[in-house]
């Protein structure tokens, strides 16, 4: 299941940039240690991301204005990930699993209804 699940994450997260549902499905039931589950999620999708690197080069994706972009928003991404790993420590982790599957639920249920409007327009 492990590499369906992998394999559809990284594939969501190729084409439309939300691998994290298929990759929570399978990851969050296994009930890892809460450091484990981030530090598995961050080497997966660091890989993913690293993947992603030639083909976007090949699609034209990488332009001055995106690059630019990025590195304007970079402090944001370390402040962010500072703050995530600090709110980990401080969080029971039945707390952060309760938390992790809401926003999970979340995240679906906003993807289900923007694929329904979009299928709607056509």
């Amino acid at each position: 299941m492990g590499v369906f699940w992998g394999s559809l994450a990284g594939f969501t997260s190729t084409i439309i940039q939300v691998g994290a549902p298929p990759f929570q499905v399978h990851v969050l039931p296994q009930r890892l240690d809460k450091f484990t589950l981030i530090g598995t999620t961050v080497i997966f999708f660091g890989l993913v991301n690293v993947m992603k690197v030639v083909p976007y080069f090949a699609l034209g994706q990488f332009s001055t204005a995106t690059l630019g972009t990025s590195l304007l928003l970079l402090p944001l991404a370390i402040a962010t990930n500072f703050f995530g790993l600090w709110l980990a420590r401080r969080m029971p982790a039945a707390q952060f699993y309760k938390i992790a599957y809401i926003l999970v639920f979340v995240i679906s249920i906003a993807l289900i209804w923007q694929g329904a409007y979009e299928l709607r327009k056509i």
